[in-house]
């Protein structure tokens, strides 16, 4: 149980310095996009985009929604917030699934195809099985990741920093990484 609550500790720590570098970042960029030309307005800089996700099987069906919007800061850094909800339903377990939450998020495209990212996500989980409710909880994300990227679309990987296999509603720390963004 010590080593459950030094890991927790460890995870906010993280989190936490994650959020200050973010933020850093985010106030460097926005300086430095004060010195660059005032000719493109708000709206030029805005782009949303997001992701949607069907799975329909044999009992069992997913429904995910996750819309986002990015600021283009300056030509190499973006920023933006991300929202999530998931349904799924397991029809021959009787199982039910309810997620939900959103994050942060920052792009940097340091050279033409190349992107990295970092990403904060908070989702709730509420899982009940037989119509009773039996697990409820949150669960934090912190990912880097890598893409190749042409135009407004970015296919590659990330990797959660602190994941948790026990908690986690992934099978994976590793997942793929594909944005559209318009």
């Amino acid at each position: 149980l010590q080593f459950s609550g030094e890991y927790e500790r460890l995870k906010i720590k993280i989190m936490k310095n994650s959020i200050l570098v973010f933020i850093t970042f985010l106030s460097i960029s926005f300086l430095s996009a004060q010195t660059q030309n005032q000719d493109s307005s708000f709206m030029d800089k805005v782009h949303f985009g997001g992701g949607l996700n069907i799975g329909l099987g044999s009992g069992y069906s997913t429904i995910a929604v996750s819309p986002s919007i990015i600021y283009d800061v300056s030509p190499i850094f973006s920023a933006g917030i991300n929202a999530t909800y998931m349904y799924s339903k397991n029809k021959s377990s009787n199982r039910e699934t309810n997620v939900y939450g959103g994050g942060l998020i920052a792009l940097i495209n340091p050279m033409p195809g190349l992107q990295f990212s970092g990403e904060y996500e908070r989702l709730k989980i509420k899982r009940s099985f037989l119509n009773i409710s039996n697990s409820d909880y949150w669960n934090d994300a912190l990912y880097v990741g890598a893409a190749y990227r042409q135009g407004n679309m970015s296919i590659g990987l990330r990797y959660d920093l602190i994941y948790d296999k026990l908690r986690s509603i992934y099978p994976s720390a590793l997942s793929p990484i594909f944005r559209i963004y318009f």
